[in-house]
C-alpha cells in the first residue's frame, strides 16, 4: 500500500479553508511521480490518495488519473472517511477497537461492490524502558504494562475482526503499528526493533489460529443484571475517587449509564448544558460513578490475571481504592477487557470491601459507561 503525502497537511480537513492552487498542483505532481517511481514494485497492492480528509480535493478526478496511470492496482480514494465512492475501497479508521465502514442510508447504492477495510486500528501502547526514543514518555490509544497483556489485547481485537469479517464483510485491516515511532509507543516492536511480544504467537493471531482464554466474572457488569452505583453528572471534584470522600449528595441508580452503539443503559446520562467545551468546540458531557464490592479470596497468580470489563463512550479512567487501574480514549461498540495496572492490583484487599470509581467523558453522539472485573484463564 502506498499512501500519498497530504496536500499541505491538515489544511482543509475540518474547515472550509481553501487549498491554494499551488499546493494542489504540487500534490498532483508528486502523486503521479510517486506512482511512476513505485509502480513496478511487487509489494505495492493499492494506491491511497487521501488520508482522513487532510487537504482533500478533486477526489473523483484524481481517482481516474491514478487508474489511468496504473490500471493494475486498486485505488483507495480516502482512507479514514470522506469517501467519494469513486475508488475501489471504503476505508474507516477506529481506535483502539476495529470497526467496519458504515455508509449512510442515502449512499448505500454507491457503496455496493466496494471492498470494506479498516485502514487503522489498535494502537496498544507499551513502554519498554531502555528502548524508548523519549525515555518514559509516550502512550497509545489503550495502554498495557506487560507482554502478556499486549498479546491478549491484540488477540481480543483480532477476535472482533473475525466476527466483522463473517457478519459485516470486512475484508482487510491494518494494525497501528509495527514499530514505535518517537512518542507513539504502540508498536509490536520498539523503535530500535526489539520485539515486545512473541512473533510466533502474533502469527497465530493474524491467521486466526489463536485460542482466546475464558473469563470468570468476579465483579459483574450490568450486562446480565443491573448493578447499583452512586453517580454524579459533571466534572471530577475534590477527592471523588477516594474511600473517605463524602458522596451522600450523589444519586444512586442502576448501571449501565447512557445509550450508545445499540446498547441501552438503565440510567439516563443526559447531554451537558454546553458550558464546558473542548478545543474543537464540542460540548463535554461528564459522569463520575462509585461502587463498593467484596473481593473474593484469590491466589497471587489469579490476582495477576484480573482484568476490567468495560464498555465506554468515550474516554474513561477507572480507579481501585483510589489507585489508577486503567484509562483509555475514544469509544468502543461493545464490551472489552482491559488490563489492570500492577499498582491497582496491589491495592486490592482480598476478602474485604473495596471501592471502584469511574470517570467518563463524552464529546458528542452516544454516551455510555459500564465497568466490571473478570478473571482471565492462563494464556496458551
Amino acid at each position: 500500500m502506498a499512501r500519498c503525502p497530504s496536500c499541505n497537511s491538515y489544511r482543509g480537513s475540518h474547515k472550509d479553508e481553501p487549498i491554494p492552487e499551488i499546493d494542489k498542483k504540487a500534490f498532483e505532481t508528486e502523486l503521479t511521480g510517486m506512482i511512476d517511481f513505485l509502480k513496478n514494485s511487487p509489494s505495492v497492492i493499492m494506491w491511497v490518495i487521501f488520508n482522513e480528509g487532510q487537504g482533500q480535493f478533486d477526489t473523483e478526478r484524481l481517482v481516474q488519473v491514478v487508474k489511468k496511470q496504473d490500471p493494475t492496482r486498486l485505488v483507495n480514494d480516502a482512507s479514514g472517511g470522506k469517501w467519494s465512492f469513486s475508488g475501489d475501497i471504503l476505508d474507516t479508521h477506529s481506535y483502539p477497537a476495529p470497526s467496519y465502514p458504515k455508509p449512510k442510508v442515502e449512499d448505500q447504492e454507491k457503496a455496493k461492490g466496494k471492498v470494506l477495510v479498516c485502514g487503522e486500528f489498535g494502537g496498544i501502547g507499551m513502554k519498554v524502558p531502555g528502548h524508548m526514543w523519549f525515555e518514559g514518555k509516550g502512550s497509545g490509544y489503550a495502554n498495557v504494562d506487560t507482554s502478556e497483556d499486549l498479546l491478549f489485547k491484540y488477540a481480543e481485537l483480532y477476535n472482533m475482526i473475525v466476527k466483522m469479517r463473517e457478519k459485516n464483510g470486512l475484508a482487510a485491516v491494518v494494525y497501528t503499528e509495527l514499530t514505535d515511532i518517537m512518542t507513539e509507543i504502540n508498536g509490536l516492536f520498539t523503535y530500535d526493533r526489539i520485539a515486545k511480544v512473541d512473533a510466533s504467537k502474533i502469527a497465530k493471531i493474524n491467521t486466526f489460529r489463536f485460542k482466546m482464554p475464558n473469563f470468570k466474572e468476579i465483579v459483574p457488569t450490568s450486562e446480565k443484571e443491573a448493578q447499583i452505583w452512586k453517580y454524579k453528572y459533571g466534572p471530577r471534584k475534590g477527592a471523588w475517587n477516594k474511600e473517605n470522600f463524602d458522596d451522600s449528595d450523589w444519586k444512586e441508580g442502576p448501571g449501565a449509564f447512557g445509550n450508545a452503539a445499540g446498547k441501552k443503559g438503565n440510567t439516563l446520562w443526559p447531554v451537558a448544558d454546553g458550558k464546558i467545551k473542548d478545543n474543537k468546540g464540542r460540548t463535554i458531557t461528564e459522569i463520575c460513578i462509585r461502587r463498593k464490592f467484596i473481593m473474593p479470596k484469590l491466589s497471587q497468580d489469579e490476582i495477576s490475571r484480573l482484568m476490567l470489563r468495560v464498555m465506554h463512550d468515550e474516554n474513561f479512567d477507572v480507579f481501585i481504592n483510589g489507585i489508577l487501574a486503567c484509562n483509555a480514549g475514544r469509544a468502543n461498540s461493545d464490551y472489552e477487557y482491559f488490563p489492570i495496572k500492577p499498582e491497582a492490583l496491589k491495592a486490592l484487599r482480598i476478602g474485604k470491601e473495596n471501592l471502584i470509581t469511574v470517570y467518563c467523558k463524552d464529546t458528542g453522539g452516544g454516551r455510555f459507561i459500564d465497568v466490571g472485573i473478570s478473571l482471565r484463564d492462563k494464556m496458551e
